[in-house]
């Protein structure tokens, strides 16, 4: 007799997927508090499926069997497993003008301005903001220096990547050459090409794990935002869940400031009740909202 641990197959059947969806659904609530943990069970049954898929279906089964017993290294892991950490430099096209436009006016101003990336990932978004602010700090005649950017993830892998800050050459993808030659410094690491972010641009970011999915978001450090970055996260997440998150960041704004989605997301109509729009991709906090 074949034990399965032995096999450790690299498929699994509908109801053995399904199975391992529910358990994993399970332990998600358990430690948020929340259904699935806040996501979608399509998504989750996704994700587990190209685990399963690339490392079998018993590494998986060890992972849930940890977390079963509470073990915070393994739901760590399985929080981990299930997050998207996409991210890449000068994602959404839309959004660059308008934070460049209202950084100026802010700095002109002279105000403390805080921007925060709210779902990092690997960190270039986080990274194209800092661009956006020194080039528009530069073009000024009084360059201001109090500004900082709070760059998140629930993925502490990812979170370790970002506050690295080097990249391959395939991850830079739209960002402009001379944002790249002004901010990135280029490395040779077993004869590959690694890009490096200078540490004059680093130093204005502050990294932290932070799950937009918990039901009473603590108060981010830096709060309220001039500006919060909520691209490309709220589609894995359900309605209730997604209009929490909303009410929670429109919260975080200050009273002038900007929400700035992704076009992953469409039009947020779930919003309406906390935001209204203002360009594309852009939202702005309803005079009625509460600040934090």
């Amino acid at each position: 007799m074949i034990v399965e641990d032995v096999r450790n197959l690299k498929t699994a059947s509908p109801d053995e997927l399904g199975q391992l969806v529910a358990h994993t659904a399970q332990l998600l609530e358990r430690s948020v508090g929340l259904a699935a943990g806040g996501a979608k069970l399509s998504f989750l049954a996704r994700r587990l499926e190209a685990e399963v898929g690339t490392r079998g279906v018993t590494p998986l089964r060890e992972l849930l069997r940890r977390a079963d017993l509470g073990e915070h290294k393994a739901l760590l892991a399985l929080r981990n497993l299930v997050t998207v950490n996409y991210s890449s430099f000068w994602r959404e096209s839309a959004h660059w003008a308008i934070l460049a436009e209202h950084l100026r006016l802010k700095f002109l101003a002279g105000k403390p301005v805080r921007l925060w990336s709210a779902a990092c990932a690997s960190g270039e978004e986080a990274y194209s903001m800092a661009m956006v602010a020194s080039d528009v700090a530069q073009m000024l005649e009084t360059l201001p220096t109090d500004w900082r950017i709070l760059a998140s993830d629930i993925d502490t892998d990812a979170l370790a990547d970002a506050a690295a800050g080097r990249y391959t050459a395939a991850a830079l993808g739209k960002l402009p050459e001379l944002q790249r030659t002004r901010y990135l410094t280029a490395l040779r690491d077993n004869g590959r090409t690694q890009w490096q972010v200078n540490a004059a641009l680093g130093a204005h970011l502050d990294f932290i794990r932070f799950d937009l999915a918990q039901p009473n978001w603590p108060v981010p450090p830096g709060a309220p935002f001039d500006v919060i970055f909520l691209s490309n996260v709220l589609i894995y997440f359900d309605k209730p869940v997604q209009a929490r998150i909303l009410e929670n960041a429109a919260n975080c704004l200050r009273s002038d400031g900007i929400l700035l989605t992704s076009r992953s997301e469409g039009q947020l109509s779930l919003a309406t009740e906390w935001l209204k729009p203002c360009g594309d991709c852009a939202y702005i906090p309803l005079a009625t909202q509460r600040r934090t």
